[in-house]
């Protein structure tokens, strides 16, 4: 039964509340972003599946969703909802002039390093465009971009909720205009919005 209770809870926390979360500053960051949140619904109206009201197979989204993927990849770089991560050294290291010895907590942040200018032009500045370069990516660093961690401990969850949210941008997009102001942020165990986000939606026409 605990164990029952513990993969439930690890549901709850990494399936459901980090998707929110990222869709929460999404929509935040297209609200003060015009341009973005119209590309987002051009990407929206071309898609066939929305049309026909059919439900895509993973070849269909991802085909249909190229733009919406572009703002995910950088939301997530921005506001990654596992945004710090501990490790335990496994033998003595050295890093940056750092003597870590071997087994030793160490705290890995996904929001500091995809902040790092050295990797990101304007690295503050939310982008999706930067995205649209299909070279841009693979020219990172291992590490450099990490919002669903590496290595044996990635999450596994990672192409299902990339797929999730992409159809909830598009079904939104589609729908809807969202209107909502870029909330402070409040880190804790997840990178989340401090308080409720207050925001208008009306309906296309």
């Amino acid at each position: 039964m605990e164990h029952i209770r513990d993969e439930v809870l690890t549901l709850i926390l990494s399936g459901h509340e980090t998707t929110a979360n990222v869709l929460t500053w999404a929509f935040a960051y297209m609200s003060n972003n015009p341009a973005a949140a119209a590309k987002l619904a051009q990407e929206a109206d071309a898609a066939d599946w929305i049309t026909n009201k059919s439900v895509p197979t993973f070849a269909e989204l991802e085909e249909s969703s190229k733009f919406a993927s572009a703002i995910l990849s950088e939301t997530l770089r921005l506001a990654p909802p596992v945004w710090v991560s501990p490790r335990i050294a496994l033998v003595d290291t050295t890093i940056d002039g750092v003597h870590i010895p071997a087994g030793a907590h160490v705290l890995i942040s996904q929001y500091v390093t995809q902040r790092l200018p050295q990797y990101f032009t304007n690295p503050q500045v939310w982008d999706p465009k930067r995205w649209q370069d299909p070279a841009f990516e693979s020219s990172l660093p291992r590490g450099a971009y990490f919002p669903f961690l590496a290595g044996s401990r990635k999450c596994l969850g990672e192409s299902f909720a990339l797929a999730e949210s992409r159809l909830i941008l598009l079904l939104v997009a589609k729908n809807f205009t969202v209107s909502a102001k870029l909330p402070k942020a409040q880190p804790r165990t997840t990178y989340r919005a401090k308080g409720a986000v207050p925001a208008a939606i009306k309906e296309r026409v």
